[in-house]
This record gives C-alpha cells, sequence and structure tokens, in this order.
C-alpha cells in the first residue's frame, strides 16, 4: 500500500537519479574517497574541496543502482 510519503521518498529517488546534483569530477580535490559494493556493481567515488575545516565544494561520479546514485546525490547536497 502506497501512502502519500511513500510516494514522496519514491519521487524523489528517482528525481535525483534522474538529474544527479555536483555529478562529476573536481579539477583540484583535497580528499577522496571511493565505494564498491561487489554485489551489485556500484562503484562511485566522492572527491571534496575541504579548506580549514569546511567542505567548499563536492563532486562524486561512477555507476550504481538508482537507490546508490540518489543518495549520492542527495548526500552532496546536504
Amino acid at each position: 500500500m502506497n501512502t502519500p510519503d511513500n510516494d514522496l521518498y519514491q519521487d524523489v529517488v528517482v528525481e535525483h537519479k534522474r538529474a544527479p546534483r555536483n555529478f562529476g569530477h573536481l579539477a583540484h580535490p583535497t580528499h577522496q574517497a571511493r565505494g564498491t559494493n561487489p554485489q551489485c556493481g556500484d562503484n562511485i567515488a566522492v572527491e571534496l574541496d575541504i579548506r580549514q575545516g569546511q567542505v567548499h565544494d563536492i563532486r562524486f561520479h561512477g555507476q550504481g543502482c538508482a537507490i546508490c546514485m540518489a543518495s549520492a546525490s542527495m548526500m552532496s547536497e546536504a
């Protein structure tokens, strides 16, 4: 049974998968991390520009399922 909240969450995930925010590479990241899930093939890298303890820019790139890509996109906006 779908509820309005479930529909909203599904819409948010679909929108972030369709048009991920902050997708791409940074020219000069100060920090990088990569995560993979060998069971489903998700492979995401996150690049950060951190100065004086603050995140000035963030990008991610890679391939993954809708949930993986949407969660990376949402995380990059937080």
